[in-house]
């Protein structure tokens, strides 16, 4: 199944990542809290994900499967196993940041799906990334299911957020703010770097088959805890086309 089609199917479930929530009221060190209704429509998010990608069958009705259809079924579950498995075992073997390790600066390449941390301009570690399900383009209105393009910073974290941990990044500057009100539009927000459900965080690095936020970018729940440890609020991100 191509990978806009399951986009499509996944914008049905009315959901992705957190995104366009309106921001707390006060400081930077406020905690956030996602609602109910943002974890239920992630779990039907992600186990659409899961289903489209042959891990688990939801079909109902009367339908008819012989022999051949149970055993390419059968074969996609395996590879998807062995390949999850796979996954797991890699991302196990990644190296670790050495502790006190402090990024500077992290650039998220949108087209290429990687986040990098830098400190002094050298490249401390990259991550894969899933973005918004509409993934082209800088983010313009509330609910467009982008991820913003240009430069913002780390201003705030969630350690109680839905998904594992959550960054905060400044998403709208006053220049998307302009831009959004120019058009008469609300320009969004909340956008987060952010890992998965507790539920759905057997998926691990297997979630980036698509894009399926709703404009904030993902990672792994491993991942997650070793940008929170390394990225200090205040820190510097460009999110490039």
């Amino acid at each position: 199944m191509r990978f806009t089609r399951r986009n499509r199917a996944l914008r049905k479930t009315g959901w992705a990542a957190p995104g366009d929530r309106p921001r707390p009221r006060g400081d930077g060190s406020s905690i956030h809290r996602e609602t109910r209704g943002d974890a239920a429509r992630a779990s039907r998010c992600l186990t659409l994900l899961t289903s489209t990608c042959g891990v688990a069958d939801h079909s109902t009705g009367s339908e008819q499967v012989n022999g051949t259809g149970l055993r390419v079924r059968g074969l996609l579950v395996l590879m998807t196993v062995l390949g999850t498995a796979c996954a797991l075992l890699m991302q196990g073997c990644e190296k670790s940041l050495p502790p006190g390790t402090r990024a500077e600066r992290i650039v998220i390449e949108k087209a290429a799906r990687r986040l990098t941390i830098y400190r002094e301009g050298v490249a401390l570690k990259s991550y894969r990334v899933a973005l918004g399900s509409e993934p082209v383009g800088p983010k313009r209105t509330e609910g467009d299911h982008r991820t913003p393009e240009g430069r913002y910073t780390i201003d705030w974290r969630n350690r109680d957020s839905q998904f594992h941990r959550a960054l905060h990044v400044s998403y709208p500057s006053q220049e998307d703010s302009a831009r959004a009100r120019a058009r008469g539009e609300a320009p969004g927000g909340n956008i987060m770097i952010h890992g998965l459900p507790e539920d759905k965080e057997w998926l691990g690095s297997f979630h980036r088959r698509i894009d399926w936020t709703d404009g904030c970018i993902a990672v792994t729940n491993p991942e997650i805890e070793e940008l929170w440890a390394v990225v200090p609020d205040g820190t510097p991100v460009e999110i490039r086309p």
